[in-house]
């Protein structure tokens, strides 16, 4: 009778929270993350959405039965910004989470995201990480290598580590920063317009969301005992669809970051300054060196303006003619 009634405790907590993933192909790490999850959780929504994957993905998908499985797929590209919108509005649960297909989460995983949120509060699950970034400190990361791909990845050591975390007296706090790897309310991501297309085909998305969490006067949580292995970038920054042109896609992502709130990511202060450049003998490359950093740019020469809008729109959304 006890254990049916935890078993009955734990589905409920199962049914409160949607789990969505963003899939690029690495048809491998997708399987061996749905299996994780399907180990401990049987009855957690999962939502995958595939924008442009050329491998199995879609196929894969497509024979998966599990009535808790929600799943779209096209074959055109579109940005994660797009991706993850996409897989909050399929999914059904109160709370939603993002998490990335090179993940292994371990246990009360769930639980403990459920059981500590509250309202108007975004909740920062934990990441364990290889040494990839390990200049990137973060109060929710921890760097500790149990493997650097899904060959080598040490399941039982990564085990352990996380009952070690389960058993010590390690509460949620509030932390300052931002971080991809969250948990909120399904209803405020909507309300909010969820990740921004701006950020095309990703980068910066995570920054300008907590940037706006912010200027709501959000709480972010730090959840500790929520704990996932991360092998990082295997889907975006290392994959092999993206790792040539990844500096190039990060520094256009900041750059768009910069023309929305005219400050970096990573600055101390979180307001966005209504600049204004005066330039006398400008030239499209004096402009491309200044232009994100101001609300508005004036310049002598309208040929110089429509030379280069003509050379950068392409790179944003945002109107340079404004």
């Amino acid at each position: 009778m006890i254990f049916r009634l935890i078993e009955a405790a734990n589905m409920n907590l199962e049914e409160q929270i949607s789990l969505i993933i963003g899939l690029r192909n690495n048809l491998d790490y997708t399987k061996v993350f749905y299996e994780r999850v399907r180990q401990l959780y049987k009855r957690v929504e999962l939502v995958f959405v595939s924008y442009g994957s050329t491998d199995d993905t879609h196929l894969w998908l497509d024979e998966l039965e599990d009535s808790n499985v929600k799943y779209y797929y096209s074959e055109e590209s579109k940005s994660l910004s797009h991706t993850y919108n996409k897989g909050v509005e399929l999914a059904s649960s109160k709370l939603v989470s993002y998490l990335h297909n090179d993940i292994i989460i371990g246990e009360r995983f769930i639980e403990e995201l459920v059981n500590t949120w509250e309202k108007n509060a975004v909740l920062l699950y934990s990441l364990v990480e290889p040494s990839i970034f390990a200049d990137d400190e973060l109060p929710w990361k921890t760097i500790q290598d149990f493997g650097t791909d899904l060959e080598n990845f040490d399941y039982a050591g990564f085990d352990e580590y996380v009952i070690n975390a389960l058993n010590q007296d390690l509460k949620p706090r509030v932390v300052d920063g931002h971080s991809f790897f969250l948990c909120v309310e399904r209803s405020w991501l909507l309300e909010m317009g969820g990740l921004d297309t701006l950020f095309y085909p990703m980068f910066c998305e995570d920054s300008d969301l907590m940037m706006r969490f912010y200027l709501q006067g959000t709480k972010f949580i730090h959840v500790p005992k929520a704990i996932v292995y991360h092998f990082v970038s295997k889907t975006s920054r290392y994959s092999e669809e993206f790792e040539k042109k990844s500096k190039e896609i990060d520094d256009l992502g900041l750059r768009n970051y910069y023309r929305k709130w005219r400050s970096h990511p990573k600055a101390d202060f979180r307001k966005s300054y209504d600049l204004v450049a005066v330039l006398k003998n400008a030239s499209p490359e004096g402009l491309f060196n200044i232009e994100p950093f101001f609300a508005k740019t004036y310049i002598e020469q309208e040929s110089d303006k429509k030379e280069y809008i003509k050379k950068y729109q392409h790179t944003t959304k945002i109107d340079l003619n404004n």
